[in-house]
């Protein structure tokens, strides 16, 4: 092995134990496993530790809800009585990416404005929080149109092209847009 190589195999270690780590937390904070969806058009893969190496134990379909425990941008997967997770996937891991989305965070556009949107999502149920507080963060992103097909793209120019807006409710307005731009947005949920 070499120097580097032994570092990199350290990091990968030190990743998985961190996610595994903050999925325990998640787990002891949260009353119940948190639901996801898997985007549409997309498909994931499960595997048995939170690692990108590690032996894949199924595939979850596009448009598949799941529950489980968000971790180091793993979800574990849960089971129990209520579970949506098929029992031999039960205690796997998907990287959560842009292939799933917590069904807590679907955003809804209340309004628009020509320099603002105003937007609400379901949020986290507080019921479900132990002695905790919740705050959300809207990620949003300036998509341009692809100059081939006049499809929209991530725009990567300049550091205009994304943002981001805080919130302590499941709600907020999203300003500073510029007036008709297409949007990729997300929010993320901090407890």
């Amino acid at each position: 092995h070499t120097p580097t190589h032994g570092r990199e195999e350290e990091d990968a270690a030190a990743r998985k134990a961190a996610a595994i780590q903050a999925s325990v937390a998640a787990e002891a904070v949260l009353t119940s496993a948190l639901e996801y969806m898997v985007e549409p058009g997309e498909s994931a893969l499960v595997r048995m530790e939170p690692d990108v190496e590690s032996r894949a134990l199924g595939n979850l379909d596009s448009g598949q809800s799941i529950s489980g425990y968000p971790g180091g941008g793993w979800l574990r997967l849960a089971g129990g009585d209520r579970s949506l997770v098929p029992r031999e996937l039960v205690g796997g891991w998907v990287f959560i990416g842009r292939h799933l989305g917590a069904t807590c965070s679907r955003i809804t556009v209340r309004s628009r404005y020509i320099e603002a949107i105003d937007l609400e999502w379901p949020g986290l149920d507080t019921t479900d929080v132990h002695d905790a507080k919740v705050m959300y963060v809207v990620e949003w992103q300036l998509l341009q149109a692809s100059r081939e097909g006049g499809g929209a793209t991530d725009s990567l120019e300049g550091s205009e092209t994304k943002g981001h807006t805080p919130s302590l409710q499941p709600h907020a307005i999203v300003s500073g847009i510029p007036g008709g731009s297409a949007l990729r947005l997300r929010v993320a949920t901090r407890v």
